[in-house]
């Protein structure tokens, strides 16, 4: 049954399942900058408990984003700059919430 995939065939499902990594892990990158929207409303109105936790969670997914990347032929190139460009933009928004929290608090 498998040997009747052709060359190309296993070319296309790879960069088909490069595609589809590049697009999870720019699903994943929109949703931790829409984390940090909760992060921000957890800092205004919430327990310092409560947004401690989800800026971890915020700052555990980055780092899974950031291993993600980093992993070789993981995406394909042009994808990997890309999301690698949008990636700091949350993390200085992530770094600049982790502020906030610790001058409201400390």
């Amino acid at each position: 049954m498998f040997g009747q995939y052709r060359v190309e065939d296993s070319g296309s499902l790879r960069a088909k399942a490069q595609e589809l990594r590049a697009n999870a892990i720019r699903l994943r990158i929109e949703a931790a900058d829409v984390f940090c929207d909760v992060v921000e409303n957890a800092i205004r109105w919430q327990t310092r408990e409560r947004a401690e936790r989800s800026l971890q969670m915020v700052h555990r997914a980055l780092a899974e984003i950031r291993r993600h990347l980093g992993e070789p032929h993981h995406v394909a190139p042009q994808a990997a700059a890309e999301l690698s460009n949008m990636l700091p933009e949350v993390e200085v928004k992530a770094r600049r919430l982790e502020r906030r929290l610790h001058a409201r608090y400390d």
